[in-house]
């Protein structure tokens, strides 16, 4: 009885390829990183100092190569349009406030005041994709986080029944130069170094995934306006009620 064939994968399907290419990264890098904790913790016996330095770096940077494959895939599969949206009902207060306090631990000690400020009108529940709408504030608090090295970083919410969800990021950061901001959303493009670590992969690939992200869900994102004072992003979502 014949037998079909699968196709074979080819350079005509990036998607197609990127996907399998992370799939079986994963593996390996899991195994990784997974054994790099077992020693760390102790499973195999002692470390000394200098072999456990050498193990956080394993670590660490095993979890930056899949934080880099994760927004990889974010950004070829959102700028092909062939991210899989599920629109679901969702409560936006509440991504706000977990996304919010995902990101308040990084100023702990820092002389930075993290606020969000969320209008009156915002309804309780809207319809999207909460992973693609998390992602993209992720990327833009991180981004705020790591080049603001004191003062303040707001998160504003406000609704309007005719442009609908607007969230600006604004901080008192360094600035973006003039010759960066037409680079900015550009795939692998770093620009200034941070000058605060921040838990991302430091690839240059979150802001070219937030917008991509944002341009599958029929919304914008910008850099309203940057200045030695600070930044500010602006994320329109046209989310249903």
């Amino acid at each position: 009885m014949p037998t079909t064939e699968p196709e074979p994968l080819s350079l005509a399907k990036p998607v197609a390829l990127i996907r399998k290419m992370s799939h079986d990264l994963r593996g390996p890098l899991s195994a990784i990183t997974a054994t790099s904790e077992l020693f760390e913790e102790g499973a195999y016996g002692e470390l000394t100092d200098k072999q456990e330095r050498a193990i956080q770096r394993i670590n660490r940077n095993g979890q930056r190569l899949t934080t880099i494959l994760d927004h990889l895939i974010l950004y070829i599969t959102g700028e092909s349009r062939d991210f899989p949206l599920l629109a679901q009902p969702f409560d936006p207060r509440a991504v706000l406030d977990a996304v919010v306090d995902q990101v308040r631990p990084a100023l702990a000690d820092r002389p930075i005041t993290l606020e969000l400020t969320v209008g009156k009108n915002l309804p309780a529940q809207l319809t999207g994709d909460v992973t693609a709408v998390r992602q993209v504030l992720l990327a833009l608090l991180w981004n705020a986080v790591g080049f603001t090295q004191e003062g303040q970083i707001q998160v504003i919410s406000k609704w309007s029944t005719r442009i609908g969800w607007t969230i600006r990021v604004q901080d008192t950061g360094i600035g973006i130069g003039a010759d960066s901001v037409p680079h900015i959303f550009e795939p692998f493009w770093r620009g200034a170094q941070t000058i605060v670590p921040v838990p991302t992969a430091g690839s240059g690939l979150g802001l070219a995934a937030a917008r991509a992200l944002t341009s599958v869900m029929n919304g914008r994102l910008k850099l309203e306006q940057s200045s030695p004072a600070g930044s500010t992003f602006r994320l329109m979502l046209p989310l249903k009620k």
